[in-house]
């Protein structure tokens, strides 16, 4: 990595707010759209920089940025200005993937706060990425990503993060790095008290968000659309596998026209093909909800995590697995000695560390599942018999998923509690006599995973994508139906 390479991951932390419509950011909205209208768009107080200025590269240069359809890059032509080149002559540059082109609103303070808080974690994850892979190792704290150390033979004129500490958020507080394991947390203080979930919102903020995030079109993109629709349609089948891919780099926004085609197609294999894609590209959630998730964001420790969602995916789903064994061997075996045949809905760490009436831990699941625990219990919630995973090893995600006990079971009606008193010699509301449910979930979104699975006493699993949000209810029938998906 040159110096230059440093300064992009440093300083261009550019990978987060799923409403950017260009990356970086740089103009206001359209001269079409009315001042009125521009109220209502987002922007962060400090614009989407990490300190005052447009960094330079190490020669004095600026940064690069050059387009490609929907992809942007963001280079520099090394020391000798020009393409190409070896060792300090390199191009460097950092590709920003297709953006979804639905911008995101904020039409209330709190929700301008929160997704300001969104924008300031994204870039300070990115710069504290950048430290990890510029060093193969994460900084200690939030001081270590503006002041250089004795040992840094590579180091961005101005520090990771410019201005000398750590940026403000929309409250006023400084932000906070915490390591665990492999793994950094960067997060706002005090989180729970103000972050903003969907489920909060109320029904003028929803109409508003809904209304500012419909895509913004030129005629000449339209024209684009229409054309690319035309092909998704041709009677070759190479064309219209070309098509397929370039459709994937539109996203969404491609939606409405294949819509509006659908309606018109008389060829009933080809309307029926439209509606396939259309519904795959309508299956992911509109930007603005993914924003509305906990206020930390979390850096991996490899790329090579990061790039195998579908192989961390797998990973979720065989914790389930494994948890839904460990839960009939529990009953049927009373394996926790409290004379009931019941199943342990306390957390899912508690298949590991529960005492059994040997006085030893029961380790009916593996100790990397039971350390990728999401929510453990306190101490000497399970009447003495229960100890915290973290006695046995360091917490850290498993393969980038954490598991986690539901607490609500809405199949029922009315909904009933997962952990109940079941009686016998066992104590606290931690067991249930015929059900439970564990839920498995991506450590960061659309980083280490993107599906969410949930799994009851049936066995069966299901997905969805909630954003990396973890459900701790189970569904109702009608909402398991339209909104998640059996798998294996």
């Amino acid at each position: 990595m040159n110096s230059a390479q440093a300064l992009l991951e440093g300083h261009c932390g550019v990978a987060g707010f799923a409403g950017d419509e260009t990356v970086p950011a740089i103009s206001l909205p359209a001269a079409s759209v009315t001042r009125a209208e521009m109220r209502s768009f987002f922007w962060p107080p400090s614009g989407f920089l990490l300190g005052v200025a447009i960094p330079r590269d190490p020669w004095g240069r600026e940064f690069r940025l050059r387009r490609e359809k929907a992809t942007l890059w963001i280079a520099s032509l090394g020391a000798d200005g020009k393409p190409g080149g070896t060792s300090e002559d390199e191009d460097a540059e950092i590709r920003i993937h297709p953006p979804p082109r639905q911008p995101v609103g904020a039409p209330t303070e709190r929700l301008r706060r929160h997704y300001a808080a969104m924008v300031q974690l994204s870039l300070l994850a990115a710069s504290v990425g950048a430290y990890r892979r510029t060093f193969a190792e994460l900084p200690g704290d939030g001081a270590s990503l503006v002041r250089r150390p004795a040992w840094a033979t590579v180091w961005p004129d101005l520090g990771f993060v410019q201005g000398g500490k750590l940026p403000t958020d929309a409250w006023g507080h400084e932000f906070e790095i915490a390591g665990r394991g492999t793994f950094a947390r960067v997060q706002v203080r005090d989180a729970a008290t103000k972050q903003v979930f969907e489920s909060q919102l109320t029904a003028e903020e929803r109409k508003a968000l809904e209304a500012v995030g419909q895509p913004r079109l030129d005629e000449n993109e339209r024209k684009e659309l229409a054309k690319l629709v035309d092909r998704l349609c041709d009677h070759d089948v190479k064309v219209r596998e070309d098509a397929l891919r370039e459709a994937d780099e539109w996203g969404s926004v491609l939606a409405p026209a294949l819509e509006a085609r659908a309606k018109t197609e008389k060829d009933e294999a080809t309307r029926q093909r439209l509606d396939g894609i259309r519904w795959i590209l309508t299956h992911y959630r509109p930007p603005w909800t993914q924003e509305l998730v906990p206020l930390y964001t979390v850096i991996s420790p490899s790329s090579a995590e990061e790039g195998d969602k579908a192989s961390n995916e797998r990973v979720g789903r065989s914790m389930l697995k494994e948890i839904f064994e460990a839960q009939k061997a529990f009953r049927s075996q009373d394996r926790d000695g409290n004379t009931v045949n019941d199943f342990w809905t306390g957390d899912v760490s508690g298949l590991f560390t529960l005492s059994g009436p040997d006085g030893k831990p029961v380790k009916l699941i593996s100790l990397s599942t039971a350390a990728a625990e999401g929510s453990w219990l306190e101490d000497g919630a399970a009447g003495g018999k229960y100890a915290l995973v973290t006695h046995f090893t360091d917490w850290c995600p498993k393969s980038g998923y954490l598991v986690r006990a539901m607490t609500v079971d809405r199949s029922s009606d009315p909904a009933v509690p997962y952990g109940q008193e079941t009686g016998g010699t066992g104590k606290g509301p931690v067991r249930n006599v015929s059900r439970f449910a564990f839920c498995a979930y991506p450590y960061e979104y659309n980083v280490t995973g993107i599906n969410t699975f949930i799994m009851n006493e049936t066995g069966t699993i299901y997905s969805a994508v909630t954003g990396g949000l973890a459900v701790t209810e189970w569904p109702t029938a009608q909402e398991l139906e339209q909104s998640w998906r059996k798998v294996d």
